[in-house]
């Protein structure tokens, strides 16, 4: 079992539109280890407004899979295909997976935004313009903190709040606060 966890690598399944929470429900009872992020907003359709989760990512499942386990997550209610890079499903690296948990657990209401796909950057983070973390980018300005996800080809924007700004950033459970410098060398 080991073996497989080493090998395994994650990739994104392309669903029909909304139906990430059913295939995500199907690739559970496979045991297939998935993510889909979901967006955090609120919803002011009724009266009083609540909160409402839905993808981030429209019509994307995460999944991490070795190659022998690509057909049963093909077969599966849902699911129209692997999105492909260069001839080769994308493989998303594990620093830009954790990444994205971080930034939804940080922050709420997100939107993404497409950008250039550059598999081999080698990026780094900023928060208040100061902060650095090799495997993603964050930066602070004016309002919003943004995270680029190069491999994937898109950008996180949260739009903060002006008490947010003093809030400590957490990356690998350390806090650390806006003016802080953090400069760390990790393979990606």
């Amino acid at each position: 079992m080991a073996d497989i966890y080493v090998n395994s690598k994650w990739q994104i399944v392309l669903t029909k539109a909304n139906c990430e929470k059913k295939v995500i429900h199907l690739f559970a009872k496979k045991e297939i280890e998935h993510y889909c992020p979901l967006n955090t907003f609120r919803s002011y359709a009724k009266n009083p407004a609540k909160l409402q989760h839905e993808p981030l990512f429209k019509s994307y499942v995460f999944v991490r899979i070795v190659e022998s386990q690509a057909d049963q997550v093909l077969k599966t209610p849902g699911v129209i295909n692997f999105i492909y890079w260069l001839n080769q499903p994308a493989v998303i690296k594990d620093f830009e997976i954790e990444t994205i948990r971080l930034f939804l657990r940080q922050y709420h209401y997100l939107q993404i935004e497409k950008t250039e796909v550059n598999v081999n950057d080698n990026v780094k983070s900023e928060r208040g313009s100061s902060i650095t973390k090799a495997g993603n980018v964050t930066e602070m300005l004016n309002n919003s903190t943004k995270a680029i996800l190069p491999s994937l080809g898109y950008i996180l924007i949260s739009q903060l709040s002006e008490n947010i700004h003093s809030d400590a950033l957490i990356l690998n459970n350390v806090h650390y606060k806006p003016t802080e410098k953090l400069i760390v060398n990790e393979q990606i």
